[in-house]
């Protein structure tokens, strides 16, 4: 399945593309007022593992334009990338971006410090539990790309007899992102990564660079998803663990993959891929 976005086929294309959509960038949009509250789980704090997917998804059929709101002259010339909240940002400016999507960038930019207040030490002892490290071990250690195996070995975490609810949990919520997000976001057949992999020689080498690329993406993301669904299980004392989890996953797996998806724009526009 290919997907139709704002981007660019070959390296040639990309920097003299770049210049022409600045045009499609729009006056600032209102960001979350001081009044709202994020409560996680409930309302204004919920959100779904299809969230996610829309934001990354508009980030990457969005590349070009979204480059340019961000401002990349800075970014280019030190290799940095902007921090996860200033792309949200960044999004928010972008006419191209759907309504719905927009809706979700300024929740979350209203719920990320409430996910990042969230540390105590049950937070911390989850975290270093035996299911949690070896998942988070298999995510950061993975050389090939088979998202249906990744997504079994953590149900096979998640299934495991000594697992706490809170953990399966939170592994339920990171097995989910991957899941929603497996024929778009983490498809080698996304015109994201086909840009980013348009000069290598043969088709051979074209996929096996998509599949590096859709590797670190699906790795940041899920990593930053476990994390996330953890505090977010714990701090939900309102909603539960539940719709805690599974906000506190899409919101930290945003700020695990954003940052990776503009970091990648960037090195094709400096001519490093």
């Amino acid at each position: 399945m290919r997907y139709t976005g704002v981007m660019c086929n070959a390296r040639q294309c990309c920097t003299s593309a770049f210049i022409a959509v600045l045009a499609l960038t729009s006056p600032a949009l209102t960001a979350p007022s001081a009044a709202q509250e994020c409560i996680l789980g409930l309302d204004n704090g919920a959100f779904e593992p299809s969230d996610h997917t829309r934001v990354i998804q508009a980030a990457m059929d969005n590349l070009l334009p979204l480059l340019g709101q961000i401002g990349i002259r800075e970014h280019i010339l030190e290799g940095t990338a902007p921090e996860s909240e200033n792309i949200l940002r960044a999004l928010l400016e972008l006419r191209s971006v759907p309504d719905d999507v927009k809706d979700v960038a300024r929740r979350v930019l209203l719920c990320v410090p409430v996910l990042d207040a969230g540390s105590n030490p049950e937070i911390q002892r989850l975290r270093n539990s035996a299911a949690v490290v070896e998942a988070l071990r298999r995510l950061r250690s993975a050389t090939d790309l088979d998202l249906n195996e990744l997504v079994d070995a953590l149900q096979a975490i998640a299934d495991g007899r000594n697992i706490d609810d809170k953990t399966k949990a939170a592994l339920i919520s990171t097995i989910e992102i991957a899941s929603d997000g497996s024929e778009s976001i983490y498809s080698t057949e996304h015109d994201y990564y086909q840009a980013l992999t348009a000069a290598e020689d043969t088709p051979n080498e074209a996929e096996a660079s998509a599949r590096n690329h859709v590797r670190d993406i699906l790795a940041d993301d899920l990593s930053h998803a476990l994390v996330g669904a953890l505090t977010g299980c714990i701090i939900a004392i309102t909603s539960g663990c539940a719709a805690g989890a599974a906000s506190g996953a899409a919101i930290g797996a945003l700020g695990g993959s954003l940052q990776p998806v503009v970091r990648k724009g960037l090195s094709l526009l400096r001519g490093e891929l």
